[in-house]
C-alpha cells in the first residue's frame, strides 16, 4: 500500500474551523508573495510532500504521521467543545488545545529553514576549521579512505576547495527537524499553560488564520527587543476559529471577552503579519488592520496591499503589530 506523501503542517481538521460550510469546507486564500487570491479546499493549502516522512529501518516512512492522527483525533472534539462554549472550563480540552498549540508554533516550514541555516553555518565553521591546513586535511582524508569511510576515488582536494569557497549547503532531514521540534514543545509548553487566557468571541466580523497560526507578540506594540515564550509582557495569539481566537499573557486574567469588528480587523492584521505565505478565511469580506493601513480593510484588498507587494519584492515586513 503506498504511503500518502502529502502532510500537512497546519491540520486540516483545523482549517476547516475557518470555512463557511463545514461539509464542503472551502477557503478563500491570499498568497501574499504573489499578491494573488483563490478559493480551495483545506486539503489543498499549508502542506508540503514528505514533511512528516521518516527513514528510520525499524519504522514505516508514515509512523510520525500516524502519531500525529491519532493526537488529532483527540484535539479536533476538544477544539470544537472550546469553539462552542467560547471557553477553557475544560481543563482536559485547554491542556489538548495547548499541547496542539505549542506543536504549531515550533513545527511548520519556516522554522525549519531557520534551523536549516544555523546548522548550515555551525557544519561551515567545523569543516573550514578542518580544511583550512592542508597537510591535516590529506592525512585525515588518507586515513579515512584507508578505513573506508570515503571513497578511493575521491578528489579530497576539490573537496577541500569546494568547503573552503562555499559550494556546498548543509540542511537538516525531516527526521532531524522532527526530533527538534518535538524535543523543543515539551519544554516549551509550561510557558503556555503558565499563562491566563483570554478567549475572544467576535460580535460583528470574522477571525482569518494562515499558514503559521500561533502568533508570540508584545503586548506593547511599540516593543521591538527580541521576543520569547517565557517573557513577560507578551502575548501568544491563535485563532481558533473564524469566530473565537485566544490571547495568553501571563498578566491576564482568564476570560471571555466579546469583541467588535476594530478589535477582530486588529487581530487579524497581526496574523497576516505572522503568515509565512498565505492566509486563509472564509471569504473574502474579512477586516483587517495593519500598522500602515489608514482605515479598516477588506480582505478582498489584501492581495494589493502594501505588505503584499512588498513580500513580492523581497522587502522586509514589520512584524511586530500594531
Amino acid at each position: 500500500m503506498s504511503q500518502a506523501r502529502r502532510h500537512h503542517y497546519v491540520s486540516q481538521f483545523y482549517l476547516r474551523a475557518f470555512a463557511s460550510d463545514r461539509s464542503k469546507p472551502r477557503l478563500f486564500v491570499v498568497n501574499l508573495d504573489r499578491g494573488s487570491s483563490f478559493t480551495t479546499s483545506p486539503a489543498n493549502v499549508a502542506l508540503e510532500n514528505d514533511f512528516h516522512t521518516i527513514t528510520a529501518p525499524d519504522q514505516p516512512p508514515d509512523a510520525v504521521e500516524r502519531v500525529l492522527s491519532t493526537l488529532e483525533s483527540e484535539v479536533a472534539p476538544a477544539l470544537a467543545r472550546v469553539i462552542e462554549s467560547a471557553s477553557f472550563a475544560n481543563e482536559e480540552d485547554q491542556g489538548l488545545i495547548l499541547f496542539f498549540t505549542t506543536l504549531l508554533f515550533v513545527k511548520n516550514p519556516q522554522m525549519r529553514a531557520v534551523m536549516d541555516k544555523v546548522a548550515n553555518a555551525l557544519m561551515s565553521l567545523v569543516a573550514k576549521s578542518h580544511a583550512s591546513n592542508k597537510a591535516a586535511w590529506d592525512e585525515e582524508m588518507r586515513l579515512k579512505q584507508a578505513d573506508g569511510i570515503m571513497p578511493q576515488e575521491l578528489d579530497s582536494e576539490a573537496l577541500r576547495q569546494s568547503i573552503l569557497n562555499d559550494e556546498y549547503t548543509v540542511s537538516l532531514t525531516p527526521e532531524a527537524h522532527m526530533q527538534s521540534e518535538f524535543g523543543m514543545a515539551q519544554p516549551l509548553l509550561p510557558h503556555l499553560t503558565a499563562r491566563k487566557w483570554n478567549i475572544y468571541k467576535a460580535t460583528a466580523g470574522h477571525f482569518i488564520t494562515c499558514d503559521r497560526p500561533v502568533a508570540l507578540i508584545w503586548a506593547d506594540p511599540s516593543e521591538t527587543g527580541p521576543i520569547g515564550l517565557g517573557l513577560p509582557n507578551t502575548r501568544v495569539l491563535f485563532p481558533l476559529s473564524s469566530h473565537v481566537a485566544i490571547s495568553g499573557g501571563f498578566e491576564l486574567k482568564n476570560a471571555t471577552v466579546e469583541v467588535g469588528a476594530v478589535d477582530v480587523a486588529k487581530i487579524n492584521g497581526r496574523i497576516i503579519l505572522n503568515a509565512n505565505h498565505q492566509v486563509y478565511a472564509r471569504d473574502d469580506q474579512f477586516e483587517y488592520l495593519l500598522p500602515h493601513n489608514s482605515h479598516v480593510m477588506r480582505g478582498s484588498d489584501l492581495s494589493n496591499d502594501e505588505v503584499a507587494k512588498a513580500r513580492g519584492a523581497n522587502k522586509k515586513i514589520d512584524r511586530t503589530g500594531q
